[in-house]
């Protein structure tokens, strides 16, 4: 018999309801028979007690929830809440009785698990990136996009340039130049005076070069451009020119990297995008940094910067201080912890900002985290006394610990006061605080980072408090004003390693990452600009890459020239909207920085996990990166842009977007849909349209009022979804 994917929408067409706002609300999952399940509760406890003993290994579901629902009420069912985020919850249980969880008030929808194949189709197709760098007369482009004529700046640790992921089709690197800041090798003089660039054929006649560093750029850099053609795991711009930049560990580099790329390109006649998967948590945050103002001013038409919000959200490394001259509060930074020859180090350092014209004061303590014994280090240092203070000895148990402090009243780059302080351990639990005074006559904030990217904590002690997500955007990726700030959702949240192991975890398929990074900037700026796939998304593996703990592909095994694996971060999600900012140029290569954050904001995607923006937030910026509706916006075309619509349950890369009351959109793998066919019927049963190889995308226009089914069939697959949508 043959198997087929069933996507069942039950939808009510349109409809008007007068005085109230109708809310979607899942009627539940169930199996295409010639009857519907009955999702009630009386029947869903009857198939609790017919599996109650069952064998089968429970399953986590993803439920999209709102205040109606009560954990408590699942236990009667022999399910349980594991955790949740915001409005996702996280569901274990019996996988026999998973369909019926939507008769539970409160669950609006839930997410089966399903297997996900390994591979960055679900990035592309959700980013619609498959219509632009493949022609179809459907999308109303004058032609396939591939960044060809654009240069790729990738400023990163390492670039593996002979694998396949960077070969043209006569076998040869699209890699132009390489410079390595790091590499000490005499006889090789640039104006820069130092490190090592090598161009064309110096890269082929070196296939090492490049390669020194922790492995990390490789992968970011196919996410945006590579292009082995025998494997699905292609970039964004496949055809884009490459050129790497190895940074050393000094951020100001970054800005002569940037220099040196821009030239290039000029040199080129290209214009040239730069990708940044780089952050700190040193600096303003308010974009007056000197880095900042330096890309802000590289940064023109034709020239644009590309940034990664930093991965910090999760990890509180933000505080803030809201003191006057009678209160006061403070908060311990935890320390990084690095061992080295069994000798043990620990970092803990802070950077204070206060606001324009309001001095403040710290004191500063030092705490033993495990007995939360702790000790005054320095007595209270104001920022009305600027100035470096001499490093400290401070005896602490039966450490010796050192402590440098740094002060300025008024911070030339933004009038600001500033202080910065560090803790150098030989234990790894003792950690640098302080607390906080106001010494200004109204009461004034101050913000305060972990420099370590460590949490910020109060150890249960009077006085301390902890961390926020709040303004954990990163310096140098997300703070400059020119700079186009990326962060991270979920786009896949299981995948299979090549030896059949199962991998990946519950995290909130379609929401944001844990990890990402928030704004505001101090200075009030909404960041993100937009969000893209970041968790889990497939790129090529160098040929150092060592750890197998990831790979989802293995080609020619042992031969390491073309592995795959998956990865997580806003790492990832920059160079994605970084080969689609190639492809924006490719299509008009004077695009200014205001231009393209514009287009990227005005078209992106948004869905039940972003829900309405009209105006771009602190979380998910404009939405999720459209890059088919970019390009649109570009030549002029009509863009679906999907903000603000309905999306059912994803299953095998296939889902359905309402676009208006009567149009709809199946979207999904063109493996899956390319011999796909839909059935379009009325309640009573009765055909109403059939709509024959789907390809890619289609669009389905329904002129019946009240309740629509749409049933969506593959011959791969076999799976059945039900949602009522308004």
């Amino acid at each position: 018999m043959k198997s087929i994917i069933v996507i069942m929408c039950m939808v009510i067409v349109a409809m008007s309801v007068s005085g109230n706002e109708v809310i979607p609300r899942c009627i539940g999952n169930f199996v295409v028979d010639t009857n519907l399940k009955d999702v009630s509760l009386p029947e869903f406890l009857r198939m609790h007690k017919k599996h109650v003993n069952d064998a089968a290994k429970p399953i986590r579901v993803l439920a999209l929830i709102d205040a109606r629902f009560n954990a408590v009420d699942l236990a009667a069912y022999g399910w349980q809440e594991c955790n949740r985020m915001g409005d996702i919850a996280v569901l274990m249980g019996n996988p026999a009785t998973a369909d019926y969880l939507v008769s539970i008030p409160g669950i609006r929808t839930i997410k089966k698990p399903s297997r996900i194949y390994p591979c960055m189709d679900s990035a592309r197709v959700q980013c619609s990136i498959n219509e632009v760098v493949t022609y179809s007369d459907k999308t109303g482009l004058p032609k396939a996009f591939s960044g060809k004529g654009v240069l790729l700046g990738m400023m990163d640790t390492e670039f593996d340039t002979q694998i396949p992921a960077f070969l043209d089709s006569l076998g040869k690197t699209r890699f132009v130049a390489v410079w390595d800041q790091n590499d000490t090798t005499k006889g090789f003089p640039n104006k820069y005076g130092y490190g090592v660039i090598k161009r064309g054929a110096e890269l082929t006649a070196n296939p090492w070069f490049g390669t020194t560093g922790s492995v990390h750029g490789t992968m970011m850099t196919s996410y945006a451009a590579g292009s082995e053609p025998t494997v699905p795991y292609g970039g964004v711009a496949p055809k884009v020119t490459i050129a790497g930049m190895q940074y050393t560990q000094d951020d100001n580099d970054l800005i002569t990297g940037m220099q040196w790329l821009f030239a290039l390109a000029d040199s080129l006649k290209m214009p040239c995008v730069v990708n940044m998967s780089i952050g700190s948590a040193s600096g303003p945050h308010d974009g007056t940094s000197l880095i900042d103002k330096a890309i802000d001013t590289l940064a023109q038409a034709g020239h644009i910067v590309v940034g990664a919000m930093g991965n910090d959200g999760a990890g509180k490394i933000h505080v803030s201080f809201p003191v006057s001259r009678t209160d006061s509060v403070g908060s311990w930074f935890v320390s990084e912890v690095s061992v080295t020859n069994g000798i043990t180090k620990g970092y803990s350092a802070v950077d204070l900002w206060g606001e324009a014209e309001k001095s403040f004061s710290a004191t500063w303590y030092i705490v033993n985290a495990q007995t939360k014994q702790y000790q005054k280090a320095r007595n209270a240092i104001s920022t009305q006394i600027a100035g470096q203070y001499k490093p400290q000895t401070i005896v602490f148990g039966t450490d010796s610990v050192v402590l440098e402090i740094a002060a300025e009243r008024t911070s030339i780059l933004n009038r600001k006061p500033h202080m910065q302080a560090a803790l150098t351990t030989h234990k790894a639990d003792i950690y640098l605080g302080c607390i906080i005074v106001g010494l200004s006559t109204t009461t004034t904030t101050v913000n305060g980072w972990n420099v370590m990217k460590k949490p910020c904590i109060s150890l249960d002690i009077a006085g301390f408090k902890n961390g926020d997500s709040i303004s954990s955007v990163a310096e140098i990726g997300g703070t400059g004003k020119k700079t186009i700030s990326v962060s991270s959702y979920t786009s896949k949240s299981n995948y299979t390693l090549w030896n059949g192991t199962p991998g990946g975890n519950a995290s909130p398929y379609h929401g944001l990452v844990g990890f990402g990074g928030y704004g505001p900037t101090l200075d009030g700026r909404i960041k993100p600009d937009i969000v893209a796939p970041g968790a889990w998304v497939t790129g090529a593996l160098g040929r150092k890459y060592t750890d197998q703990t990831y790979i989802v592909m293995w080609n020619n095994y042992p031969d390491i020239l073309s592995r795959y694996a998956v990865n997580g971060g806003t790492s990832i999600s920059a160079p994605i909207v970084s080969g689609a900012v190639a492809l924006m140029l490719e299509a008009k290569p004077d695009l200014t920085p205001d231009q393209v954050r514009t287009i990227l904001i005005q078209t992106a995607h948004t869905d039940e996990f972003t829900g309405t923006i009209s105006t771009p937030n602190n979380a998910w910026g404009g939405g999720k990166l459209n890059v088919l509706g970019a390009l649109q916006k570009l030549v002029g075309q009509p863009v679906y842009a999907d903000k603000g619509i309905e999306r059912v349950n994803i299953v095998k890369g296939v889902f359905l977007q309402k676009l208006s009351a009567n149009t709809f959109r199946i979207v999904g793998s063109e493996m899956v849909l390319k011999n796909a066919h839909v059935d379009m019927y009325s309640a009573d049963g009765r055909m109403l349209k059939q709509y024959q190889r789907l390809g890619a995308k289609a669009l389905l226009v329904c002129d019946k009022k009240g309740v629509v089914f749409i049933r969506v069939q593959s011959g791969a697959f076999r799976e059945v979804f039900k949602r009522e949508l308004l």
